[in-house]
Order: C-alpha cells, then structure tokens, then sequence
C-alpha cells in the first residue's frame, strides 16, 4: 500500500475534486470469461465477448502498471476463476509484486487436490458461491452443477482451511 497514494485519493475525496489525484486500490480484473455453468442472472451468455483467458502480456502489464497504488486484485467477472489455467501463476504473480488477491467461485471444481493448492497459495480470501439452501433452488440457479459435490467439496474446504490454522 502507498501512504502518498492513499493521501491523493483522500485528499482528492475531502476536496470534492471531480478528478481523483491517486490511483485505485483496488481492481476487478477478469482472468477468463469461461465458465462451466449456465445461470439464469448471469449476462455471461448473452454479453458478447470471446470465452477465452486473458493474455498473459496483458495480465501482467495491468499488474505492473498497478504496482504500487494496487492494494487488492480481485480475480472475478463472468468467468470460473479456476477454469483460467494460470489462475495460480496469477496468484503468485500479484503476490510477488505486493498485491494481495481475492476470488470467488462456484465450487466445481474445488476437490481435495484443488483445496490443497489453493490453501498453499498466497490467495488472501476467496467468496465461495452457494445460492441455494435446497437442492432444487441451488440446480435452478446453478445450472450445471449437482448440490451435494459442492456442498461436500465447500465442507472439505472449511475443514482443510481449519486443519491448517489457514487465514
């Protein structure tokens, strides 16, 4: 975190400049725009944009031109962040430049191995989604996805992460 930084966009704030002096905190950068699911409040399938993962030149050049004012880098959009290949790699690349990085996903693909490289990782904190208290309003809303695997894949997670004294 920059002090100078946090300083221009407060002063900038109690000012009531229309333009602000720093820098963002934080960014919301989508890594991929694939997903597995088919939800029906989602844009993802009528928002007109390649299902593809971010080139790297371009990941990187947003998290160097960052550097400095960038706080957090939340790795989410329309896209399953653990369909991008590289998610890790990205991870780690935000890490050893000083910002801390967050995600939300739907659990899919969260099985034990998956659990375990994310615990390791230098994530700082995940959403996990769960919109559903049945197994009918979760498969209605989650198109795609079979209630009791995430649930238990969600269980096994909180249970590692607890294992392990994990932030």
């Amino acid at each position: 975190m920059s002090f100078l930084n946090r300083a221009k966009l407060l002063w900038s704030y109690l000012t009531g400049s229309e333009r602000a002096r720093g820098l963002p905190v934080e960014y919301i950068v989508e890594t991929t725009a694939k997903c597995n699911l088919y939800c029906p409040m989602c844009p993802r399938e009528t928002h007109k944009q390649p299902k593809e993962d971010m080139a790297d030149a371009v990941f990187e050049r947003l998290v160097q031109d960052s550097k400095g004012a960038a706080e957090h880098m939340m790795l989410i959009g329309l896209g399953e962040p653990f369909m991008d290949r590289k998610i890790f790699d990205r991870i780690e690349y935000c890490d050893r430049h000083g910002i801390a990085t967050l995600l939300s996903t739907n659990g899919t693909f969260l099985d034990e191995k998956m659990s375990d490289r994310l615990l390791k990782s230098s994530l700082a904190h995940i959403t996990l989604s769960f919109d559903g208290a049945s197994k009918e309003t979760y498969e209605h809303y989650r198109k795609g996805a079979k209630f009791e695997k995430v649930r238990d894949n969600f269980v096994r997670f909180a249970r590692m992460k607890h294992q392990r004294n994990a932030k």
